[in-house]
């Protein structure tokens, strides 16, 4: 009996299906241990890479933290100072308030026995002297007051053509002073006589004399109380506050404008 074996030309070649499947895998099975081990350490590095740059912006941001702390820590520090310096600047001004008053009084004081008088002809080259006689003998002869002690008078101011400069008069007492105020309604048209204030004061006093020519204007009663800064008109008092006249009751604002002080006068 003959059998046909197929004849092999190779040696090598496997004997069965299931050897050559088995052959075949390996070289297969290698190259995809080849990749994973490539791609795990591509992703190695990735990561190492991720990580760094991570902690690169986590130190960043932790220097800008650091800064920004500084920055909070140097603001309350300055806003401490800000505050006290605050503190120290109200107690000043509180003085500097307590200081002018002071000053205001003894100013007062120091001017008790002085008058102002206004519309007396002045001369060029006119010599204290000179204003000194003028000044009593318009009282003594003029006015007719008697008993008088003169102490000082000076004009007030350059001379101008035209214009009679004040005279600031000092007498000997405080008594011959209200003497002369009280005969203040005698005085010719063009004279006046008028306390020599300090200079707030009299900035007051232009303040509540206006807010009286208004009161005039729409035919309202008022009051004015000079030592009081006050003004009351048709009802509704004001006082004077830093300069202002301010309404002491509610209601509308006053129209009345900044400056003042005051004493009694009703319409």
């Amino acid at each position: 009996m003959d059998l046909n074996i197929p004849s092999s030309n190779n040696a090598n070649e496997p004997e069965s299906d299931y050897e050559i499947e088995e052959d075949e895998t390996i070289p297969e099975t290698r190259q995809k241990r080849l990749k994973r081990s490539r791609l795990e350490d591509t992703n190695d590095d990735s990561m190492k890479e991720l990580i760094k740059k991570l902690m690169s912006q986590s130190n960043r941001i932790e220097k800008k933290l650091e800064t920004l702390d500084d920055i909070k820590q140097i603001i309350n520090q300055q806003n401490t100072k800000i505050q006290t310096i605050s503190k120290d600047m109200a107690v000043a001004q509180n003085r500097i308030q307590d200081l002018e008053a002071e000053n205001e009084r003894l100013e007062k004081e120091l001017k008790k026995s002085n008058l102002i008088l206004t519309g007396i002809t002045d001369d060029v080259n006119e010599s204290e002297q000179t204003c000194l006689d003028k000044t009593k003998s318009f009282l003594t002869t003029t006015m007719k007051i008697k008993g008088l002690t003169f102490d000082t008078a000076h004009r007030l101011g350059k001379f101008q053509n035209g214009k009679d400069r004040p005279i600031k008069l000092r007498v000997m007492k405080h008594s011959d002073r209200e003497k002369i105020l009280s005969q203040k309604s005698n005085l010719p048209e063009s004279v006046f006589i008028s306390e020599d204030l300090p200079k707030q004061t009299r900035k007051n006093h232009f303040v509540l004399r206006q807010a009286a020519r208004e009161a005039q204007r729409q035919n309202q009663p008022y009051e004015i109380k000079w030592n009081q800064n006050k003004i009351t008109i048709a009802g509704k008092t004001s006082i004077i506050k830093n300069g202002a006249l301010e309404r002491t009751e509610e209601g509308e604002p006053s129209f009345l404008g900044t400056g003042s002080t005051k004493r009694t006068t009703k319409k």
